[in-house]
């Protein structure tokens, strides 16, 4: 089992996954506590646009049994975090979109993230990216299908996008520092050209999108490094 700080940038997985979920921890310090809440005035006093919502905070990951454990936790302290040391990691989900150039090519799908994001505004990334709903209140299991479940409602929100993910298939845990979170990155080729996908990027998480030839992406990564998200290099360098 490895701890969720000592994770490598890129983790590969091959087959399905698990995810088993723990309550919400309910020990924290109070000065702690109090540093939180401070943090979050301040970060709702620059953004009114921030929630605090139920999300999950992954813990450790099982190579052997591709199995992750993870906790229910909340937004406000992932978001405070580094002023609040509060020690979450946010599980969420990346896509890897593929589909096809003029030549035939596959290739995946990068979004440009608004300045309106909570990091890396104007950097791309692997789109769409998202955190991981928690489940209903007694739900300690979810698998694969629940990931790929997130992943259609960003392909929706984040892009106008409505694909068939049942195809997706998990093929990494990508570590984003920065951001405090470890991404399931679910790849889903489409088989279709850019042409045939309609996609709207004017919204408040993407201002552009762009296609790279998986064949070239780690050379992309290269010439490309100061415009992309940390974990968006590690994994375009990893592609090929």
């Amino acid at each position: 089992m490895i701890d969720a700080r000592d994770l490598a940038p890129v983790t590969p997985i091959e087959g399905e996954i698990t995810i088993v979920i723990s309550p919400a921890p309910t020990d924290i310090p109070p000065a702690l506590a109090d540093a939180t809440e401070r943090r979050w005035a301040e970060l709702l006093a620059d953004n009114p646009r921030l929630h605090d919502g139920s999300i999950l905070a992954i813990e450790r990951f099982d190579p052997a049994t591709n199995t992750i454990r993870a906790r229910r936790d909340g937004y406000k302290r992932l978001a405070v975090q580094p002023q609040a040391p509060t020690d979450v990691r946010l599980l969420s989900v990346t896509g890897m979109i593929t589909a096809l150039d003029e030549r035939e090519r596959p290739c995946v799908l990068l979004g440009r993230r608004s300045t309106q994001t909570r990091l890396h505004g104007g950097l791309w990334e692997l789109a769409p990216a998202g955190g991981i709903d928690a489940p209903k209140p007694g739900v300690s299991t979810i698998g694969a299908d629940a990931v790929r479940a997130q992943l259609q409602t960003e392909l929706r929100e984040e892009l106008g996008l409505d694909l068939d993910v049942s195809l997706a298939r998990p093929i990494a845990l990508v570590v984003e520092g920065p951001g405090c979170s470890v991404d399931i990155v679910m790849r889903l080729d489409t088989g279709v050209p850019i042409t045939a996908l309609d996609m709207n990027t004017d919204s408040w998480e993407y201002t552009g999108a762009r296609w790279v030839a998986i064949e070239q992406a780690s050379e992309f990564a290269s010439r490309h490094a100061a415009e992309l998200i940390p974990s968006t290099h590690n994994m375009l360098r990893a592609i090929d």
